[in-house]
């Protein structure tokens, strides 16, 4: 890899594999419609096929209202599997945590493969992430206003924004919440305009993915070692915040979720 190619051009390469990895989650609503509610990406963990994302996007039971399109061709499907939170049922989107896997059953699975969409693997996750102010995070995900209509299918308009160029990249000083990737929330490049903007708001892309974009990596389109490290789970006007998926590992055997052997 040129070493010296800009971030900005280094991500605009990685549009379609960022694509492929996430999803956007719809809610089913009377009269087959749909109705955008978060987003979603898809990890392949010691052979578990996980679907990952915020827990308040399915707190209330929306996990029965859930369905996911196709990215290859017309329609849409629905989830089949079991949902597990970060925290207890009773508390599902409301802990510090927030965020929510779904362990697929097969039919899930292939409807995901079959439609188009890949899946993380080890290779591009980084359980042993420590935040760092001087680290350069991109954060993946479907906002609602950039849903498109088009006949009976909707298409997302997958946002990738970076924080390379603000003045701490992250915040990671007197937080009392530990375990949290919580990213600067001011004027940042986004890859798909070329241009600085503000990020505005980030409705939908709950439940994205928080990716380490330092210049140390390799923006491959094919097979970039970039890696994951977080999922996002909510902002203001100053910071963006997510959990560290080291968490996840954590959790996954705590739960005796796989075999870590």
């Amino acid at each position: 890899m040129n070493k010296m190619i800009h971030i900005k051009d280094a991500l605009y390469n990685l549009d379609t594999w960022f694509m492929d990895h996430i999803c956007q989650i719809y809610l089913s609503k009377p009269n087959s419609k749909m109705e955008p509610e978060g987003t979603g990406f898809l990890l392949d963990i010691f052979g578990m096929k996980l679907l990952l994302t915020a827990g308040h996007v399915i707190m209330d039971g929306k996990i029965h209202e859930i369905t996911i399109p196709k990215k290859n061709s017309e329609g849409a499907f629905s989830l089949s599997g079991i949902w597990y939170p970060s925290d207890m049922n009773y508390n599902v989107g409301k802990d510090s945590d927030d965020y929510a896997y779904l362990i697929m059953q097969e039919n899930t699975y292939l409807n995901f493969f079959n439609s188009g969409y890949k899946f993380i693997s080890l290779e591009n996750i980084n359980f042993e992430h420590i935040p760092d102010p001087n680290k350069i995070y991109t954060l993946v995900g479907c906002k609602w206003r950039k849903t498109k209509f088009i006949g009976y299918d909707k298409y997302a308009k997958v946002e990738v924004i970076t924080n390379f160029g603000a003045a701490l990249h992250a915040y990671n000083e007197n937080d009392s919440i530990k375990n949290r990737i919580i990213v600067k929330n001011q004027r940042k490049f986004i890859s798909r305009n070329h241009q600085k903007e503000t990020t505005g708001k980030f409705d939908g892309m709950s439940g994205g993915a928080i990716w380490s974009t330092n210049f140390d990596h390799d923006y491959s389109k094919e097979c970039p070692n970039i890696e994951l490290v977080g999922v996002l789970n909510s902002y203001d006007s100053q910071f963006i915040y997510g959990t560290n998926i080291g968490i996840l590992l954590t959790k996954l055997v705590e739960r005796n979720h796989g075999n870590f052997k």
